[in-house]
């Protein structure tokens, strides 16, 4: 084969590629549909049966972190003749030529596997050769699975090439795979140790003759990197009694986890994406109030005068429009961000009202007054604002959020209220905050937090107060939801419930798809991160530290006091650099307008920041711009 040869009359080969033996195969160009493809040379054309049983395997792998298969081609005659299978086109080489990375940056790649694992075991394939020279990376470094040669079908120990015995690679083979019976979560150990390999530079610790075997054949010792050696180490990989000792960071529990030697003591893909998630970093409950990137605080209108209050600057999920005819349950619910399940006392989130969680009346003794504030920041939440004596109108907000995600694990719960264990967490400036443990497997994807900012009245009995404040709050929170489990129901519903056309009832993700993502490097836009009841989500990069979060919010009208004015998919809009802090690009577009409960004119954001110190304002701003006018382009017409 040679450069400029055109196979098939179809690919003009370009570049060869160095595929660490895994065949032949060449950059090339497809004449016919005029784009760059991975050309490889799958064997002879004897073996049809073999390649057209790998290709269905690769296939059925529809996913952003498995490399597309384009088709096969079948050449009967001549020097091309064979079987060619044609990829999509990936430049940046495998896994296997990266340098050692951050356990943290391993952890990312490996969920964003665990995932592409997860829809193959979903399909009946197990692909039984997961090493780092299988996963390739994409110019904007997006890792994806690829070599399909090795996969079986779950639940048979027939290969997908039944004319070839299985073949795997004993550094990263789990012990079942060598002893001859792979499964799904073959797929998981082989993942686990790419991973430690990926953070500590080896596949494993070295392998001695000191556990039982003799290396040395005949009393000797085992040549490193001779036959006895190799023997030796898959004997250790079917045993499971490979060392892996090094250092790992976050990565060591999952490790841990993934790597035991029995299969079904194994977590499965998706149990693993989760691990691996949390351990690179991706947990929603780490969020903190005094965290770069909570909004400013700025005034509304209240039935007490000017407050000040916080915005929590979140992300948005998948859009979704139920329309006037939508109930608990019915058609169209919104899976995972709304539908009740039995069990719950959440109930559904869009009917859910989280003042019901707070009481004003309770926060009497730290001021003159205290108010709720219903309609302001994201649905998740509601705010109870409480005014202290001689402060001329300056307040403390206690605020009640729900989150999805668990509570943290540690610390353990330092007291219980109805059930509900109360975390306190450390105080940060003004600020202090308390986390509800729910104990119900139906609500253990939701976690609820007290946050109390002094916000302006700054010294008002010293953080000790606040910290007294939150645990009125978490208090009070608890009682609600500890006698609403005692007695088998909900908590209270919202009343009078959300308008039909309030942004409540859309699922947000789904205002960005992968192609809108497209202008922001790296994101990764088949792994967001998912907020409670659907109304904010985050897309993060993995090649840049860049992140993009969209939500909704609530606040009076929009002025230009804070940005430039313009118009967006033919809403009123505001875009502000640096208005969530140093490095980020809010755009704010109005949705609707409504009176609020005190008869204030208000209305509904949405509301998308990218945020990231790679980029200029200038080029910051001018996606979130293209990033906001798509969103608002696909929400209903009033």
């Amino acid at each position: 084969m040679r450069v400029g040869q055109l196979v098939g009359d179809r690919y003009r080969l370009e570049d060869p590629v160095d595929d660490e033996g895994r065949g032949e195969v060449w950059f090339a160009a497809d004449e016919q549909l005029g784009r760059r493809v991975v050309l490889k040379r799958g064997g002879a054309i004897g073996e049809r049966p073999r390649l057209l049983g790998v290709a269905r395997a690769q296939a059925r792998a529809t996913h952003p972190h498995v490399v597309t298969l384009y088709g096969v081609e079948f050449i009967e005659t001549g020097p091309d003749a064979g079987c060619w299978l044609v990829m999509e086109y990936v430049t940046g080489g495998s896994l296997e030529k990266q340098p050692r990375m951050a356990p943290e940056r391993a952890a990312l790649i490996g969920a964003q596997i665990a995932s592409a694992l997860g829809a193959l075991h979903a399909n009946g394939v197990v692909h039984c050769d997961v090493k780092p020279a299988n996963v390739v990376i994409t110019d904007d470094g997006t890792p994806k699975l690829t070599d399909f040669d090795s996969a079986q079908r779950t639940g048979s120990n027939e290969t997908i090439s039944p004319d070839r015995p299985l073949s795997y690679t004993p550094d990263y083979a789990a012990p079942e795979v060598v002893n001859g019976s792979p499964e799904p979560r073959s797929d998981v150990y082989s993942l686990a140790a790419m991973l430690y390999k990926a953070v500590t530079g080896v596949p494993h610790d070295e392998v001695d003759g000191a556990d039982g075997a003799d290396g040395g054949g005949a009393g000797g010792t085992a040549d490193p990197d001779g036959e006895d050696a190799a023997s030796l180490r898959e004997w250790k990989v079917s045993q499971g009694v490979l060392r892996r000792e090094r250092d790992t960071g976050p990565l060591a529990a999952p490790l841990e986890a993934m790597l035991r030697r029995r299969p079904d003591r194994r977590p499965d893909a998706a149990e693993a994406r989760r691990l691996l998630q949390e351990a690179a970093g991706r947990r929603r409950w780490t969020r903190r109030l005094a965290l770069p990137g909570v909004p400013r605080r700025y005034p509304r209108a209240t039935a007490a005068g000017t407050a000040l209050v916080t915005a929590v600057a979140l992300a948005a999920a998948w859009f979704w429009w139920l329309g006037p005819d939508r109930d608990d349950g019915g058609p169209g619910v919104v899976q995972g961000g709304g539908k009740a399940r039995a069990g719950s006392v959440i109930g559904d989130p869009r009917t859910m009202d989280p003042c019901s969680l707070t009481d004003p009346g309770e926060f009497a003794r730290f001021g003159r007054a205290a108010e709720w504030d219903r309609d302001y920041g994201n649905f998740d939440r509601c705010d109870v604002l409480v005014y202290p004596q001689g402060l001329d109108g300056e307040h403390i907000d206690v605020q009640v959020q729900f989150d999805s995600g668990p509570s943290p694990e540690s610390p353990a719960p330092v007291r219980t209220f109805g059930g509900i264990g109360i975390i306190e967490e450390p105080p940060e400036g003004q600020e202090c905050a308390r986390a509800l443990v729910l104990p119900d497997e139906a609500d253990s994807d939701v976690s609820i937090w007290i946050y109390v900012d002094g916000g302006d009245a700054r010294g008002y009995g010293g953080v000790g107060t606040l910290c007294d404040m939150a645990d009125v709050a978490a208090r009070t929170a608890s009682e609600t939801l500890g006698r609403a489990r005692a007695e088998n129901r909900t908590v209270p519903r919202r009343d009078p419930p959300a308008a039909d056309v309030s942004l409540l009832w859309l699922d947000a993700c789904r205002l960005l798809d992968a192609r809108a993502l497209e202008i922001v490097p790296g994101i990764d836009a088949g792994d967001p991160d998912v907020g409670f009841g659907n109304w904010d989500c985050d897309w993060y990069s993995t090649t840049r530290d860049i992140e993009v979060q969209l939500r909704y919010d609530r606040d009076q009208p929009l002025s230009g006091e804070d940005g430039k004015v313009t118009v967006l998919a033919g809403r009123d809009t505001v875009v502000s650099p640096e208005y969530d802090g140093e490095d980020t690009c809010t755009v704010r577009v109005e949705y609707r307008e409504y009176p609020d409960e005190n008869g204030q004119k208000a209305v509904e954001l949405l509301y998308l920041t990218l945020d990231g110190d790679d980029e200029s304002p200038d080029d910051l701003c001018g996606m979130a711009t293209r990033l906001a006018e798509t969103a608002a382009g696909e929400l209903p017409k009033l």
